[in-house]
């Protein structure tokens, strides 16, 4: 199991990534990148992301246009 300590992520794949299997790798992470795209739809599992993560110590938000063409994307520092 490694340990992420930074990561970037569009916010239309955090779903997948605070399911409860991937969360616990997670838990020594300091830094979160989250690239926002407008969708509204997923507020709140942003909020529910961030309450789960009480050690995070910088948290990033861009705005980035969404395109449905584009994948799904995530990036981490181990």
């Amino acid at each position: 199991m490694h340990r992420v300590s930074s990561m970037n992520i569009r916010d239309v794949s955090i779903k997948e990534l605070s399911s409860p299997e991937l969360l616990p790798e997670f838990c020594n992470l300091l830094s979160l990148t989250l690239k926002h795209t407008n969708a509204l739809n997923e507020i709140t599992s942003v909020v529910l992301l961030l309450k789960s993560m009480p050690q995070l110590n910088t948290l990033k938000i861009l705005g980035i246009p969404y395109s449905k063409e584009e994948k799904i994307s995530h990036r981490a520092g181990y």
